[in-house]
């Protein structure tokens, strides 16, 4: 995945951020978590529409638990060389139309090898609050059998 996460609201519409690379560029804020999240969706009109409660000052994990809490989804993209792993933080309920948009992600998804899912049911995560495993989660809130839901 050559972005650095992406944003999925509760009507399922996906937002990208950030570029991820391979050699990091301290000058570039496309290639940084934090500051590509601000420039790319944080600081745009759509996202101040949606009206959510959280501090701005707070880095991008802690945006990403409390916007699960407010039924967003958040993904940060975690690759390093060979090691690719992200995290996503999800809600307790999912709309249906973040399920269909999930499930278009699927295949993307698949390219992480280490998958931290949150689906934090406050702001502090247990261990019971984390999947491990893409398919489990998936299973867990029958994504894929929403295959022939259309838009």
């Amino acid at each position: 995945m050559k972005r650095l996460g992406f944003f999925i609201d509760k009507d399922g519409k996906i937002t990208y951020y950030g570029q991820w690379a391979e050699q990091i560029d301290n000058n570039n804020r496309q290639q940084f978590h934090d500051s590509s999240f601000f420039d790319d969706i944080e600081n745009t009109l759509y996202f101040k529409n949606l009206h959510l409660m959280f501090d701005p000052n707070q880095g991008l994990f802690n945006k990403g638990i409390n916007f699960s809490l407010q039924g967003m989804i958040l993904l940060l993209n975690l690759t390093v060389n060979s090691d690719r792993s992200m995290i996503m933080f999800v809600p307790t309920i999912l709309s249906k139309e973040q399920k269909i948009t999930l499930n278009e992600l699927y295949s993307t998804l698949t390219y992480f090898d280490d998958i931290k899912i949150v689906m934090p049911k406050s702001e502090i995560i247990n261990d019971e609050d984390v999947y491990e495993s893409l398919d489990d989660y998936y299973n867990y809130f029958n994504v894929q059998q929403m295959q022939n839901i259309k838009r």
